[in-house]
């Protein structure tokens, strides 16, 4: 089958009943002189295109083994190369008056590693629901993030770095103005996903170079808000910062210059592993996403905590273990410095009276606390509001069946279709599955996880309503699925109830009133 694009003639393929399109470039290969550059839009081809093989993935260091990585991705043979900007198209149909949603996935991994192929190449639980599923590649470490003064000096709009994310801009925008040819709708383009999957939505639903153009997001493994944000964990850095330590990397590679960078190797350019740069970016230690005064006038934890966020509708939650595999690594002195930093003395002496002396009890601690969950209970109450589209919250609590934790990340082996890829998966891990992808795909064709008019929930379905203060409402994805008002421990209640207390103060301090009703930038 052939489909014509702004660009060129494509060919794809028939496979399983739906239609096929793999490696569709979206932008200009980034290499030579458009390494570290904005990306362009894809030259015109002659004739007929092939559209029938993955492309090569983003460079990535081979020792990329992080918390979050999906441990399923290293059976899959994926080529690298810096050429890597091209997309996977999956849909239904070609009509071009079907105008069906699209769902665009950024792929996880800590905005260092991952893949828009392997294991999110999963199409089937969307189109199958009459969904376009689309995932695409994006710069990653190093290459996604590096900023630099001589890069602002060339830059258009004078800032540098955060090259992966406008690599998905670049995407949306493709999109918009080619997925009518695979039969979807331009104007209902939602955008998706886990880790640092979650971190790209967000800066997607924050930046102005997107206003209008996304139709909603889900947020998974989590939403970023600074008042439950521990310090120097998973911080978004300022350009300044971002900038000073990509000047101490051009120095402890011996160069003067960009122009030097950018005729070395990637193999090269990650020899250094005590370089700060490559610690605290190329590792996603700080995941290196800036408030660049582009892309995110400010950070988009930011932008959330002050309802500068694009007004659209939101799916947002983590698992229930989430902190487990972060709490590994953090020192209890440390963890208690920054408790008190970002809670108070209230909050440690919360947080001592249910011990917070050893790595187990840290641990556990971070399991009740949650940040990352009531971020995103404190992120829907915040805009429910201030009257703004809904947010529906989940948090998944069903227990890795290898493992038996509710690990980071497990949710998208569900509503990938991928469960029974995890060991020991049985006929429940299927049912739970079959519900996930019910309500996500219901909430990226509706803005609604019920379905239009309620009639996509059914008896295994209970009815997931928005959270807001006055109803608590969260989806309790377990053995059972739960939908209600969520149980709060005190502590849970307290990190909540003070993330939702800053955000307030801040917005109040900001704008004279509880208010906004406007999007980032304003």
């Amino acid at each position: 089958m052939i489909v014509s694009t702004a660009y060129g003639k494509l060919l794809g393929r028939e496979r399983d009943g739906f239609h096929e399109f793999l490696g569709v470039p979206f932008a200009k290969p980034p290499v030579g002189d458009l390494r570290w550059r904005a990306p362009e839009k894809p030259e015109p081809w002659d004739g007929v295109r092939e559209a029938l093989e993955f492309s090569a993935i983003a460079l990535q260091a081979p020792s990329q083994a992080i918390p979050g990585n999906d441990p399923t991705e290293g059976k899959y043979e994926l080529t690298q190369s810096e050429d890597c900007l091209y997309m996977n198209i999956w849909t239904p149909t070609l009509d071009r008056e079907a105008k069906l949603p699209v769902f665009l996935w950024y792929h996880g991994g800590a905005c260092c590693c991952g893949s828009a192929n392997g294991r999110n190449a999963s199409p089937a639980p969307f189109v199958k629901r009459g969904i376009v599923y689309v995932t695409a590649n994006y710069r990653l470490g190093i290459m996604g993030y590096f900023a630099h003064p001589e890069l602002d000096a060339e830059s258009p709009y004078g800032t540098s770095g955060n090259y992966a994310h406008l690599d998905q801009v670049a995407a949306i925008d493709w999109l918009r103005e080619n997925i009518a040819a695979f039969g979807g709708d331009p104007d209902h383009i939602v955008v998706g996903g886990c880790s640092g999957g979650a971190i790209s939505t967000q800066a997607m639903a924050c930046s102005p170079l997107t206003e209008g153009k996304i139709a909603g997001a889900i947020i998974e493994s989590g939403i970023g808000m600074d008042p439950t944000s521990y310090p120097e964990d998973f911080k978004v850095d300022t350009l300044h910062e971002v900038e000073a330590a990509g000047i101490e990397f051009v120095k402890e590679l011996g160069k003067t210059s960009v122009a030097e960078l950018r005729e070395m190797s990637y193999e090269e350019l990650i020899v250094n592993p005590d370089s700060a740069f490559r610690r605290r970016l190329h590792y996603g230690v700080s995941l290196g996403v800036c408030g660049d005064g582009y892309l995110l006038p400010i950070p988009s934890n930011e932008c959330t905590m002050t309802l500068r966020n694009h007004n659209i509708p939101y799916l947002v939650g983590t698992t229930k273990d989430e902190a487990g595999g972060f709490a590994l690594f953090i020192d209890p002195a440390v963890f208690r410095q920054q408790t008190r930093e970002l809670f108070g003395e209230e909050g440690v002496k919360l947080c001592e009276r249910f011990g917070m002396e050893t790595k187990q009890e840290v641990a556990r601690l971070m399991h009740d606390m949650h940040t990352g969950h009531c971020a995103a209970k404190a992120f829907a109450e915040l805009q429910a509001a201030d009257g703004r589209k809904p947010v529906y919250v989940f948090s998944f609590s069903h227990k890795d069946p290898a493992s038996g934790i509710a690990r980071h990340g497990l949710e998208t082996q569900y509503l990938l279709g991928r469960q029974r890829e995890i060991p020991n998966a049985a006929a429940l891990d299927d049912e739970i599955a079959e519900n996930v992808q019910e309500y996500w795909c219901n909430f990226i064709k509706y803005g609604d996880p019920n379905g239009a008019g309620k009639e996509g929930v059914s008896g295994a379905r209970p009815e997931w309503r928005p959270y807001s203060a006055e109803e608590r409402n969260v989806l309790d994805i377990g053995d059972t699925m739960i939908a209600g008002p969520e149980d709060e421990n005190e502590l849970q209640q307290f990190v909540r109830s003070h993330a939702v207390a800053v955000c307030m103060k801040r917005i109040e301090e900001e704008t004279g009133s509880a208010g906004r009703g406007g999007n980032c930038g304003e």
